[in-house]
């Protein structure tokens, strides 16, 4: 019989074949793009007063996360690129430590200017 650690395990790489989007990453301006698989995950936080019936402005944030399997990109580089299609890229930021078959990094979405050029995924 499976541990629950090893069923566990085989869902969440099941979950990420069903939830996974193509990608570039790219660790460094210049060097050559890894094609690897991504789940990107957005995060709302609350911004501004603690009860939603205060005088104090109010918005919420996103805090895009991109997932890995670190079986593609064991050790993913903070500020390199992940490219998903012309108009969808994203700049890493804080990598955080594996959780077992992924890794997590937060991300900064990029905009505009910073897209031009970007290599994308085949039929992306």
């Amino acid at each position: 019989m499976a541990s629950f650690r090893d069923i566990k395990s085989r869902a969440r790489a099941d979950i990420h074949e069903h939830l996974k989007v193509r990608a570039l990453y790219i660790a460094l301006p210049g060097s050559d793009p890894v094609d690897c698989y991504v789940r990107v995950h957005s995060k709302f936080n609350a911004i501004g007063g603690l009860i939603a019936s205060s005088d104090f402005a109010e918005r919420e944030e996103v805090e895009p996360k991109i997932l890995f399997m670190r079986s593609e990109i064991p050790v993913p580089a903070r500020n390199a690129v992940i490219s998903i299609s012309t108009d969808e890229a994203y700049r890493l930021a804080v990598v955080s430590e594996p959780d077992g078959l992924t890794i997590t990094a937060t991300a900064t979405r990029l905009l505009g200017s910073e897209l031009a050029g970007l290599p994308v995924p085949e039929g992306a």
